[in-house]
C-alpha cells in the first residue's frame, strides 16, 4: 500500500513539473512611452538608475524615464539612451567620433577652444548639455566653435553662469 502511495506522489510531481516546463512563467518587461518620455516596465514596477537590457546601458530616473543625451556618472548617454563609449581629448573635451560630437567637457580652463577635427574626424555639433554645469566643474569664461559645427543640442551651456563670450560661427544652424 506505501509503494502505490510513492507511485503517486512521484507520478503527480512529474505531471506539475510537466506542466511548469511547458509553461515557463515568463517575466513581463517591456519599453513603454508617453509624452514624459520613455521608461522600461518590469513586471508591476519599473527601471531606476542603472539597467542592462539588451546588452546595453541605460540609465533611468527616479521616476522611472530614461535619461539621454547626457552624461551620468562620467558616462555618456546617446540619443537612443544607451550608454555610448566616447573618448577624451588633450583638451579634455569628450567626443563621440562615430557622431562627431563633443557630448562633455571635464577640463578647468577658463577658456576654450573647440578644434574643428578630432583625431581626424570633424567635429559637427555640441550634444545637449555637453558645457552645462551638470557635466563640468570648470568656471569657463569664454568658448570658440569651429566652422566646421552645424548645430548645438539643447542647453549645452546651461547654468555656465561664468561664461561671458562665445563665439558661434555662421555655420551653425541649429
Amino acid at each position: 500500500m506505501k509503494k502505490l502511495k510513492l507511485t503517486k506522489v512521484i507520478a503527480s510531481a512529474l505531471v506539475v513539473a510537466s506542466v511548469l516546463m511547458l509553461n515557463p512563467i515568463g517575466a513581463n518587461a517591456e519599453w513603454k512611452h508617453n509624452l514624459a518620455g520613455w521608461w522600461y516596465a518590469e513586471g508591476d514596477s519599473w527601471a531606476t538608475g542603472w539597467s542592462e537590457i539588451d546588452g546595453k546601458w541605460y540609465h533611468f530616473n527616479s521616476r522611472g524615464y530614461m535619461e539621454h543625451d547626457k552624461t551620468i556618472d562620467g558616462y555618456y548617454l546617446d540619443s537612443s539612451g544607451a550608454w555610448k563609449e566616447v573618448m577624451t581629448t588633450n583638451e579634455n573635451l569628450k567626443f563621440d567620433k562615430s557622431t562627431g560630437t563633443i557630448v562633455g567637457y571635464s577640463g578647468v580652463n577658463t577658456v576654450v577652444n573647440i578644434p574643428s577635427e578630432i583625431d581626424g574626424i570633424s567635429v559637427t555639433s555640441i550634444g545637449s548639455g555637453a558645457f552645462s554645469t551638470d557635466n563640468s566643474s570648470a568656471k569657463i569664461e569664454s568658448i570658440t566653435i569651429p566652422n566646421s559645427v552645424t548645430s548645438i543640442g539643447e542647453s549645452a551651456f546651461e547654468w555656465d553662469s561664468n561664461l561671458k563670450a562665445i563665439s558661434i560661427p555662421e555655420s551653425v544652424k541649429k
